[in-house]
């Protein structure tokens, strides 16, 4: 049975605080049934007075603890059943930064990563692999996407080191557009065949990155197909 057409964007709005009507109108344009957010910016006190952006509903999000700026999010819409699937452990200020849930009909699991250009990338290598080896024995479709700030359309060590990883996931990047300059800073990663999506790179007129969007198939699953939890012991 299929859910649909989904619409996912990923967009890095360098302070959701003094962004929200850019972002609603991003939303709305777009028609999103999800939005993945990178660097809003927010402490985790704030993070509850922005539970909504036109109709997605906050669902999964990560905050800085030592730090200031960074944090992930995700907001669906609310007729879509999530479940949060907590993230803490992997993340790390500044290295890694992943806010992460499971669309429950559907069998998919959609992740939001940001990696600041200060961190540490291999701590950032070391924990997104270990993060990933978690839905190892998952049969769902993953879709992960944000601004990982490795230049994606440029042959670099860092960028080699970063696709191999993907690769031993199963997962492979399906943008290398430009989102900053001349550099790919910002793509989506998924196991799923490029036959079920499209994908496309915009100016959202919110920030100096564009905003990378997925059209994708999903399929309905039966809850007795279901693998009883999101990750492998």
């Amino acid at each position: 049975m299929d859910l649909g057409r989904i619409g996912i964007g990923y967009l890095n709005v360098q302070c959701l605080r003094s962004k929200l009507g850019l972002v609603e109108r991003f939303c709305a344009d777009s028609k999103l049934d999800i939005l993945c957010i990178s660097e809003h910016w927010l402490s985790s006190e704030e993070c509850p007075h922005y539970s909504f952006i036109e109709e997605l509903v906050l669902s999964a999000s990560y905050c800085r603890k030592a730090h200031r700026g960074g944090g992930v999010s995700i907001y669906v819409q609310s007729n879509k059943r999530t479940k949060e699937i907590d993230q803490g452990v992997f993340c790390l200020d500044l290295d890694i930064e992943v806010a992460a849930l499971e669309l429950v009909d559907a069998s998919t699991f959609v992740i939001s990563v940001y990696r600041s250009p200060n961190g540490n990338i291999e701590n950032f290598f070391y924990k997104l692999d270990v993060c990933l080896s978690k839905f190892r024995c998952t049969s769902g479709n993953i879709i992960m996407g944000g601004d990982f700030n490795i230049a994606l359309n440029c042959n670099e060590p860092a960028t080699r080191t970063f696709v191999n990883l993907l690769r031993t996931h199963g997962l492979y990047v399906v943008s290398e557009v430009p989102t900053r300059g001349d550099r790919c800073l910002d793509s989506i990663a998924t196991n799923m065949d490029s036959s079920r999506f499209r994908v496309h790179v915009t100016d959202p007129l919110v920030t100096d990155h564009s905003a990378v969007r997925m059209t994708a198939n999903i399929h309905m699953v039966s809850e007795s197909s279901r693998f009883p939890t999101w990750y492998c012991h």
